[in-house]
């Protein structure tokens, strides 16, 4: 069984790689990360943070649980969209 622990009580914003390593260091294997809003998701998780977090999580023997997307208007009731 693996314990995990979100990133965001243990650094609210990015960047979340120290966050991340902190988490392993502290005896977790698996981590939670969050994107707050529309310029989070956009800006800060491009190919090369992904990459460069994956590293971390690799180095540190962790997996990501979980991708949390908390962005408004990220669905819509219109069917038709």
């Amino acid at each position: 069984m693996r314990f995990g622990a979100s990133v965001w009580p243990w650094k609210w914003d990015g960047p979340y790689d120290k966050a991340v390593a902190r988490i392993g260091d502290a005896g977790f294997r698996a981590t939670e990360l969050i994107a707050w809003d529309d310029d989070t998701l956009d800006n800060y998780y491009t190919s090369s943070t992904n990459k460069q977090l994956r590293s971390v999580l690799d180095d540190k023997g962790m997996t990501l649980s979980q991708f949390v997307v908390k962005t408004p208007n990220l669905s819509n009731g219109d069917p038709a969209l």
